[in-house]
């Protein structure tokens, strides 16, 4: 039987466990409201890469000069360097010349060029009868800029005017009287091209195929180049003019090709180098010269001639393109990449004494 007397005994027990249980809740919402607020992670916001060539290295290559299986090259020090075929001696650099600082070169057939910083023009290799290793006087000071071709060559002088020696059956190397104001040249293979400050060009030479032909009404050229029969005119609004020899299509210009910034030429192929760092190649592809890898992007400067091309890289490397005969695609640096070649047999570099 329940009594009122037991009841009672019982409500200070409840108390006790009503009292208990609400302690409890007070520290654990006190523990919560006391506790570090959870971190969030902000949505990162993706930022644009910035792609930033490469400062230039002291062993990287400024420009180089293309023979037919050789190369010269000038490095960003202004000291040379070459390679590929030696059976003339065209690759190897005088030991007089070590201590020497250059800022152009130039390759014919057999013989290398170059021109040091005080103005003159150097040469050495093949000894022939067209006294191509005899360097006028005219052009040992003063010069700015030189170029080859097939046995001659012709120097660029500080007044504008135009000088050349070596080979001259077809008068590549007798310079139009009065030409003056000429701002860049190019050699092919026996004829010449002459870029004035006007914007016009003047050629001579061999013109057979019309290579010395300039094209009526051409102006606003920015640059030039001459190949084997065929020549290369850039414009200042990026398009390309081309005319002479057309047998392999190395004058057929691309349609829709603008945007170019540098042009070159081999003995019968031509190549531009546009804005966006492409090249575009278009003539003979038998030494696979211009088969570039799809897409190359990347590339700052052109050179070419014969049966290669020379590509400089924003990343300061050199990819090279064509003929591996002697090893002409190979060179004694790091920074060079060839295509298409086998591995080399280095000729003698460097070792000469006279």
């Amino acid at each position: 039987m329940h009594t009122p007397q037991s009841s009672y005994k019982r409500i200070p027990i409840l108390l006790i466990g009503i009292i208990t249980l609400i302690s409890i809740l007070c520290i654990f919402f006190a523990t919560i409201s006391h506790a570090a607020p959870t971190a969030t992670k902000p949505t990162p916001t993706a930022q644009p890469v910035q792609r930033v060539a490469r400062p230039r290295a002291p062993t990287d290559i400024r420009k180089v000069a293309v023979g037919p299986a050789y190369m010269l090259g000038v490095l960003q020090n202004d000291t040379l360097i070459s390679w590929g075929d030696n059976r003339h001696w065209q690759s190897t650099i005088l030991d007089r010349y070590k201590n020497t600082q250059f800022t152009d070169v130039a390759a014919s057939l057999n013989v290398a060029y170059a021109l040091d910083t005080t103005g003159a023009v150097v040469a050495w290799g093949e000894e022939n009868a067209y006294n191509e290793n005899t360097v006028p006087i005219i052009a040992q000071s003063d010069v700015t800029a030189i170029s080859a071709g097939g046995r001659f060559c012709v120097a660029l002088k500080i007044d504008g005017s135009v000088v050349g020696w070596g080979r001259n059956d077809y008068r590549q190397t007798s310079v139009p009287a009065g030409l003056a104001n000429v701002t860049a040249i190019a050699a092919g293979a026996r004829h010449v091209l002459a870029l004035k400050s006007d914007g016009t060009v003047v050629a001579w030479g061999d013109n057979r195929l019309k290579q010395a032909t300039v094209p009526q009404g051409l102006t606003n050229v920015t640059a030039i180049a001459a190949g084997e029969d065929h020549s290369l005119a850039l414009k200042s609004d990026g398009t390309v003019v081309a005319w002479g020899s057309n047998a392999y299509g190395q004058a057929r210009v691309p349609r829709n090709l603008t945007n170019v910034t540098q042009i070159a030429a081999g003995l019968y192929f031509s190549v531009a180098l546009r804005s966006n760092g492409t090249v575009v190649g278009w003539g003979s592809n038998s030494y696979q010269a211009i088969k570039f890898p799809i897409g190359l992007t990347g590339v700052v400067s052109l050179n070419a001639g014969n049966v290669n091309t020379v590509l400089g890289m924003s990343d300061g490397s050199v990819k090279t393109f064509g003929a591996t005969t002697f090893g002409a695609l190979i060179t004694r640096t790091h920074t060079v990449t060839p295509f298409y070649s086998s591995t080399p047999t280095f000729t003698p570099s460097n070792t000469a004494t006279n």
